[in-house]
């Protein structure tokens, strides 16, 4: 069945909502939202209202898990009981680091063995974390707006770089704007005591995996952690569109467990609103489609206020209507790219991948600021990880950046997480040959058709009009192609 167009206007949105503080940092004067607690003897931490939160803590070691915690093998675990697990089978930093390799969700974990506390974010460091190291100690925060009470200050001219960039949605791998501000990486840990970060993987090369044993692991890991949030929340909601992600997660739930939603407006692709349509039809599930409106001045301030002003998205007038999801979380199809080859159609087989390329890729064009940053990132990279550069790349500075940004903008509007946040499942994708990662997306295929054969009954991200529309402009010349998309934005 399919329900009806959502068209309330009511796009509520909280300042600051989702969002951490630590340290020397300190919440907003007078706002009441944050829930304060000290963490290591010493270390204080403020927690949005919002966020699950969860504390193990002896004499010899302590866990304050931010988030959401979850283990795809025991679905029916809370996430106090994951966290305990954690407390009870670890006892050093390789333990424990052994172990976050294997868990889904969205989350951050400060970890103290004896008197060393490190912080530890998710697979894609989907929940972000800022740091400053001054004179006066370590601040930490969900963005660097939040750190002016620790006298973190940027100029206006320098955040507007931002939007000078050619196409550029978010600042290159760890730089920011604010004086003295980086943020924190996927696959890096931040030292609590010494204010210094470190890479903690990969610390070994990464395996080839055979494809077909490499498909099932990953569907067992996506239904594990789909299953685990149907259990804590009830009825989660899943967005619908015409892509491959959405189809994976799709497949692999148990549909009667979730509730489907489309978020649309006057741009979005025709396969985008037809192909959940079919799916929908198909399957016999409730679909909504909601509208997506510009919510204006409030709105567009509010997403800059909790980004620190950080981040831009083509897209990001569509944030704000996930405040009408009547839904507890949003299931997300995102950090599945790093196991589809993004970059590759974007460089030449055999061409060196150097910071003047990345920066043209992440839309700096030729910003000597950005290819700075760029070649610092290349140069924490270990060699001979069996890890292609670009693969790696996307998965930590522009996940790890960008769409952390995007989970940070919609954490005022919404709970959200995906289930392919997970090392363990990124690792095994990339371990299976490119030539299955790459479009058409057989790794990808073959999960659809592990969890429910079906769901590839329709095709993925095209339609009879998209042949049609393709034919057509075919016969359009070329110089008026460019013509109508320089004057009329049309997608030519």
């Amino acid at each position: 069945m399919l329900g009806s167009l959502t068209a309330s206007d009511s796009l509520g949105g909280i300042k600051y909502g989702r969002q951490i503080v630590g340290g020397r940092g300190s919440p907003p004067a007078n706002d009441s939202s944050f829930i304060g607690l000290t963490f290591g003897r010493r270390f204080p931490v403020h927690i949005h209202e919002l966020v699950v939160s969860n504390h193990e803590n002896s004499d010899h070691k302590e866990l304050l898990g931010v988030g959401h915690f979850i283990d795809p093998k025991k679905p029916t675990a809370s996430n106090r009981d994951v966290l305990s697990d954690l407390f009870q089978q670890t006892s050093t930093f390789k333990e424990l680091e052994h172990r976050l390799a294997t868990l889904g969700g969205r989350w951050i974990l400060l970890s103290r063995f004896g008197d060393e506390l490190r912080l530890y974010p998710d697979a894609a460091a989907q929940r972000p974390i800022f740091y400053c190291n001054t004179g006066a100690g370590l601040s930490i925060a969900s963005q660097p707006g939040l750190l002016a009470s620790a006298g973190v200050t940027s100029s206006a001219a320098d955040i507007q770089r931002l939007w000078r960039s050619p196409s550029a949605v978010a600042w290159p791998a760890a730089l920011t704007p604010y004086e003295g501000v980086r943020q924190l990486l996927p696959n890096h840990f931040l030292d609590l005591n010494s204010g210094s970060v470190r890479r903690f993987w990969p610390v070994r090369p990464v395996h080839s995996v055979d494809f077909e044993a490499g498909a099932q692991e990953m569907t067992a890991i996506i239904t594990g952690v789909l299953a685990a949030v149907s259990e804590r929340h009830g009825r989660p909601a899943l967005p619908l569109t015409g892509g491959i992600d959405s189809r994976v997660l799709f497949a692999c739930a148990k549909r009667e467990r979730f509730q489907y939603f489309t978020i649309v407006d006057e741009t979005s692709p025709f396969h985008d609103v037809w192909l959940p349509q079919r799916l929908a039809q198909r399957f016999n599930v409730d679909l909504d489609f909601i509208w997506a409106t510009r919510g204006g001045a409030r709105v567009e301030q509010l997403l800059r206020t909790n980004t620190g002003g950080l981040w831009r998205d083509p897209n990001e007038r569509r944030t704000p209507a996930f405040a009408k999801i009547d839904a507890p979380i949003v299931v997300l199809g995102n950090v599945s790219e790093v196991c589809r080859a993004f970059y590759y159609p974007y460089v030449a087989q055999g061409t060196p991948v150097t910071a003047a390329r990345l920066a043209e890729l992440a839309g700096w064009g030729a910003e000597p600021l950005a290819q700075a940053a760029f070649q610092e990132w290349i140069s924490d990279v270990p060699s001979d990880m069996g890890i292609n550069l670009l693969d790696l790349f996307y998965w930590e500075c522009r996940l790890g950046n960008w769409a952390a940004l995007d989970c940070l903008a919609l954490d005022g509007f919404a709970d959200s997480l995906s289930p392919f946040n997970c090392r363990e499942l990124l690792t095994l994708g990339l371990g299976v040959d490119a030539q299955f990662r790459k479009a058409p997306y057989a790794l990808h295929r073959r999960i659809c058709e592990l969890a429910e054969p079906t769901t590839l009954s329709l095709p993925i991200n095209t339609t009879f009009v998209d042949a049609l529309r393709t034919n057509v402009i075919r016969l359009v010349p070329a110089a008026v192609r460019r013509t109508l998309r320089r004057h009329r934005g049309l997608d030519f």
